[in-house]
């Protein structure tokens, strides 16, 4: 436990607390069971304008992770939070789904953003699927965007602003979809046939067999020149 007698603690302080707490990091039971009356509609994929546009066109409440400081832009994507005591109190009582640690500054998804509603969207990496799904939710829908082609691969990359390493990162998440065959794949093309795909999938949990098709074959297409 931290001693709340001194709340002074400092960068590194708070990184190690955080790798004590993350190897058996359980959210709490009350937790869970507030989970068991939600919906969480989970959006993936590099273009992030058109992922905030189907967010905003699903109609569901709209959340972000807490994230400590950074040297990249937090606007629209995360809570800014710099009480290091105050995480870590709420991580010890179980309050938040998730959390990681990446360049030494902490991520995680608190409980409270889960409050007063019962339809949820979030933003985030596909690879998060996995845990959220042990976590007790009514449903969880995953979705993810793909890229219409390399060019268009790059093109979003750019306009995020991403790192070096953005494609090899989007490799491995495509790898991963094409593991574990559990998201719904949306082909990110003209808009109009992208939010009609969104809208059937929710309404359905299926699109239109042709645009399935072209789902399947940009995807192979995609891997290949990334180096599948």
């Amino acid at each position: 436990m931290i001693d709340s007698g001194n709340p002074q603690i400092n960068d590194q302080d708070f990184i190690f607390w955080l790798s004590k707490l993350q190897p058996h990091y359980q959210p709490a039971e009350s937790v869970k069971q507030q989970l068991k009356t939600k919906n969480l509609i989970l959006l993936s994929g590099p273009d992030r304008q058109t992922l905030m546009k189907l967010a905003e066109a699903s109609k569901c409440h709209q959340i972000f992770s807490d994230k400590t400081k950074s040297s990249v832009d937090l606007h629209g994507r995360y809570k800014l939070k710099s009480d290091y005591l105050e995480i870590i109190k709420d991580l010890e009582a179980g309050k938040y789904l998730r959390f990681s640690v990446e360049n030494q500054q902490f991520e995680g998804l608190h409980s409270e953003q889960f409050d007063g509603r019962h339809q949820f969207c979030w933003i985030t990496k596909p690879q998060h699927l996995n845990h959220l799904q042990t976590l007790g939710f009514n449903a969880v829908v995953p979705i993810y965007l793909l890229p219409a082609s390399y060019a268009k691969l790059v093109e979003s990359i750019q306009q995020n602003n991403s790192n070096q390493h953005a494609l090899q990162n989007f490799k491995t998440e495509l790898d991963y979809i094409k593991d574990q065959n559990q998201h719904n794949v949306i082909l990110n093309d003209d808009y109009q046939f992208v939010l009609n795909d969104f809208r059937s999938l929710l309404k359905s949990g299926q699109i239109d067999s042709r645009r399935q098709q072209l789902v399947e074959g940009t995807l192979d297409l995609l891997l290949r020149y990334l180096g599948d």
